[in-house]
């Protein structure tokens, strides 16, 4: 009886070690900024969609913007456009648990 009593003080601590909740982020997020191409100034306002989730979200006047919502780890093509500037598209592989920036230079029309 005692070795049982014993051994139950030895393993009982070691299950509730090994029941640890871990939490793993699978998310991914996609932050950047968008210049004009010949000045080097933000672009306020320029319009950034991701596909195929179909997302979008605005610059800032700093030009910056990001996805703030936890994207799902895809490949992912997001165009960047703004009035009077042509479009530009990039194309990126977002990976498990990690952040991707990406930069778009737009020249105007």
């Amino acid at each position: 009886m005692k070795k049982l009593f014993y051994l139950a003080l030895i393993f009982l601590p070691l299950l509730f070690v090994s029941c640890e909740k871990r939490i793993i982020n699978t998310g991914v997020t996609l932050y950047g900024s968008v210049y004009d191409a010949d000045t080097f100034n933000p672009i306020q306002g320029a319009t950034l969609t991701l596909q195929p989730s179909g997302r979008s979200c605005y610059t800032g006047s700093d030009g910056a913007f990001n996805f703030e919502e936890d994207l799902e780890p895809l490949q992912y093509t997001i165009t960047a456009q703004a009035p009077g500037y042509s479009a530009d598209r990039k194309t990126v592989k977002l990976t498990p648990g990690e952040s991707s920036e990406v930069t778009f230079s737009l020249r105007k029309n």
